[in-house]
């Protein structure tokens, strides 16, 4: 029998058959400014949340098409933010891609539907106060897994420089290196749950919905799995942060000494994932993390061994 005609059965999505990740709060809906920066209010500096992103595809505008590199459409959107001068950077609604930010606390998973809240915005005001602080400030962990793409998501439509965002997926590599020596990449969320919660968390959207176009409408059918598919990222990165910790403590106790916090927390600043430092000031600086001895080409090239040697980064 030829191997195309063999039958092949489909890889289990859940081969342990964990219990289904639970979603224990009903997810609050916002969908305008004043409402938003409510909510958001109460997000207060020096905390952690969860924190993902639906996105559809982004228009870039002409002047960035004709760039042939990141860096040259980097420098065209530095140029449009510094042109829009003290009144702030206009966001052009109708060409960005991001429609969906949820964010998650230890009681609440908000969803904000980023298509909608736009209506309500004055021409004057980007994005609702409250959500560029949080993104902004630099003692809220926002937490996630694989966040290059979210920050760099938020800061090409939004123009926000996102700072101290946490990858949980760093993380948890950093804390058990041996489980995860063969992996090239970066650990999904969907691992994590199973690994550290020990649940399944769908990652299958059966729908194939649009998420360019927002949240689908409370009357269409699958309305509800679409938006516990999105409260689900948030309330898991949230959930995850303090087992993957104490994972990470663990291994700094293993070794004797503390390791350095920004190994897996990153900055966007110009569009660009940056590591985090405080200098000797205790300034801010960062460096990009493709120069990192650790981690290059999208690769973990021997990381831990840096562990008892003079580190570079």
């Amino acid at each position: 029998m030829s191997s195309q005609n063999q039958h092949r059965e489909p890889k289990d999505p859940n081969p342990h058959k964990l219990s289904p990740y639970p979603l224990n709060t009903p997810p609050v809906v916002v969908n305008n400014v004043d409402h938003a920066n409510t909510v958001l209010a109460t997000i207060l500096s020096g905390c952690f949340i969860g924190l993902d992103v639906e996105c559809g595809v982004r228009k870039m505008s002409e002047k960035e098409l004709a760039c042939t590199t990141a860096d040259g459409r980097r420098k065209v959107q530095l140029a449009e933010l510094e042109a829009a001068g003290p009144e702030g950077y206009v966001v052009p609604w109708d060409d960005t891609g991001l429609s969906i930010i949820q964010i998650a606390t230890a009681t609440d998973v908000f969803i904000l539907d980023m298509k909608k809240i736009r209506a309500d915005l004055n021409k004057e005001l980007a994005v609702p106060l409250e959500l560029k602080r949080i993104l902004e400030d630099l003692t809220i962990f926002k937490c996630g897994c694989g966040v290059q793409c979210d920050g760099r998501y938020i800061w090409e439509d939004l123009r926000l420089q996102t700072r101290s965002f946490c990858d949980l997926g760093f993380m948890l590599r950093i804390g058990e290196p041996e489980k995860y020596a063969k992996l090239s990449g970066n650990v999904s969320l969907q691992d994590s749950v199973a690994n550290c919660l020990y649940f399944y968390l769908d990652k299958t959207d059966r729908t194939g919905h649009n998420w360019g176009h927002g949240l689908p409408s409370p009357t269409e059918d699958h309305y509800e799995d679409m938006l516990k598919y999105a409260a689900l990222d948030a309330r898991a990165s949230y959930d995850l942060y303090d087992p993957i910790f104490a994972r990470f403590v663990a291994k700094e106790l293993h070794l004797g000494s503390e390791l350095p916090f920004d190994w897996f927390v990153f900055n966007f600043m110009n569009g660009k994932s940056i590591r985090s430092q405080l200098d000797v000031d205790g300034m801010e600086c960062g460096w990009a993390y493709t120069v990192c001895p650790w981690y290059r080409g999208g690769k973990f090239s021997g990381y831990w061994g840096y562990w008892d040697t003079s580190r570079v980064c």
